[in-house]
């Protein structure tokens, strides 16, 4: 008898935290994630020097796609467990079964119910960002590997909103079937917190489109990172030391952002895809806990990516600054102006 006490106790004590972490964790995740997209597209917008790259179109479409993703899944789930909104006990829910050791339920909700389609969205931008993370990479090995040809070059700008267009419509197509079923499973925890959408065929879609984003972005990063080695051996034969020691800085930064985008893919993506795959073929019951944190965890990515890929370079960081500098003159103008205006 103790022993079962015990055991409960250690369950309830399990589900506090898990719903701790639901509750406070991703506040931490998706204001910082947006504050810094909104930041790096004003950036983007306001400096003629980074519009005319080629590049920032990707990056201003990226942070826009994330900063929906921020706001969708992670952002509504954050908001339900604050203010403790019941799921199962919405209009046009209905329960398949409950988990009796977790309280765990297993939902079907109308698949044009607001719960459903904001998860729908969020797996739909989740998977963008993900193909353009790739499509960075791959432009930015075009870059290294014939720079000569990409160099701000005017003609690149039309075929990457093309294929930033086929990526659009690629993942809007292979998320159509989901909107076939009358209904949409869902796996919701009222004691943890815990809410996803646990289909099979969104789940495999996913995870497929990660796995192939992954497969392309890690090698294509070691490509690149084999380039600039090269770049900076053949580069030593011609440039002085202070200017050598300013590349190898350089090189450095790069070389960091590179590996922090294969990072990201391994260790917040790629688990948290096989988890969910085990969960929904194998039906495996995992700690409430561990399910909330790796939840949590993979967003981390998605808040991220205006880190490593705008505020690391020295260059975006000045022009943020001018950016920035530029908006509190010009409402300083406004200020001078009004005065005049009324006399």
């Amino acid at each position: 008898m103790n022993h079962s006490l015990d055991s409960l106790s250690t369950d309830w004590d399990q589900m506090d935290y898990a719903l701790l972490v639901n509750q406070l964790v991703p506040g931490f995740i998706v204001i910082p994630g947006v504050l810094g997209n909104i930041l790096a597209i004003v950036t983007i917008l306001r400096s003629q020097l980074l519009r005319e790259r080629a590049i920032s179109i990707i990056l201003l479409v990226l942070y826009c796609v994330d900063t929906c993703d921020l706001c969708l899944a992670c952002g509504s789930q954050w908001v339900i467990n604050i203010v403790g909104f019941n799921i199962s006990a919405a209009y046009g829910v209905g329960k398949i079964s409950v988990e009796i050791e977790t309280g765990g339920e297993f939902l079907e909700i109308q698949r044009f119910s607001w719960i459903s389609l904001v998860y729908l969205f969020h797996y739909i931008v989740y998977t963008i960002s993900a193909f353009l993370v790739t499509l960075l990479t791959v432009e930015r090995l075009f870059a290294v590997s014939e720079p000569l040809k990409h160099f701000r070059g005017r003609k690149t700008k039309p075929k990457l909103k093309h294929l930033i267009g086929i990526l659009f419509l690629f993942a809007l197509v292979i998320y159509l079937p989901t909107l076939l079923d009358s209904y949409a499973t869902f796996y919701w925890n009222p004691k943890s917190g815990n809410l996803d959408m646990i289909g099979a065929y969104i789940c495999w879609t996913t995870t497929i489109a990660l796995f192939t984003c992954a497969v392309v972005t890690i090698p294509a990063n070691i490509v690149i990172l084999f380039y600039l080695k090269k770049g900076a051996k053949e580069s030593k034969k011609m440039k002085s030391a202070s200017s050598i020691k300013k590349d190898k800085s350089d090189d450095i930064k790069i070389t960091c952002i590179l590996l922090s985008i294969s990072f990201i893919f391994f260790f917040f993506t790629i688990p948290n895809r096989i988890l969910v795959l085990l969960t929904v073929l194998l039906k495996l019951s995992l700690p409430e806990l561990f399910v909330s944190l790796t939840w949590t965890s993979c967003h981390v990515k998605v808040a991220l990516n205006s880190a490593f890929f705008f505020f690391v370079s020295q260059e975006c960081r000045t022009e943020m600054k001018k950016s920035l500098c530029g908006l509190c003159v010009s409402e300083d103008k406004k200020d001078d102006k009004i005065p005049l205006e009324i006399l």
